[in-house]
């Protein structure tokens, strides 16, 4: 029988070893001094990568501790926060979403303040 090879949630590498798991992910041990023994709680599920990279910026700049995980089923890249931080996290995203919107034109967010997307130029409009 062989044993099926484990890859990282978190830096994506092959584990070698015994894995540690995490919310029902595989994670290097290596990792286990980040993730620690607090409890942490998912706030985020996204299946563009860049739009889990921006969100774990937000809240990494705004003092919250997060880590950004790669889902295989679904897949798509879940953002985690220490449950101590939930609550401020919550609060950094909702500011992030009041702010923003989709572009019907090429799918990215930007700042709704803005008369025309900056990607393609996609004229904003109250039904985005």
């Amino acid at each position: 029988m062989t044993q099926s090879t484990l890859i990282c949630a978190l830096c994506g590498r092959e584990i070698s070893g015994e894995p540690l798991d995490f919310e029902g992910h595989h994670l290097c041990r290596e990792h286990e001094e980040e993730i620690g023994r607090v409890p942490w709680s998912a706030i985020g599920f996204y299946t563009l990568g860049a739009t889990a990279d921006q969100r774990a910026e937000v809240l990494r700049t705004g003092g919250v501790k997060c880590i950004l995980l790669t889902s295989e089923e679904p897949p798509g890249f879940i953002v985690y926060v220490r449950k101590n931080e939930r609550e401020n996290a919550l609060s950094l995203m909702k500011r992030l979403h009041a702010e923003v919107v989709f572009c019907r034109g090429c799918g990215r967010e930007y700042n709704k303040d803005l008369v025309f997307c900056p990607f393609c130029g996609e004229k904003y409009s109250q039904s985005d």
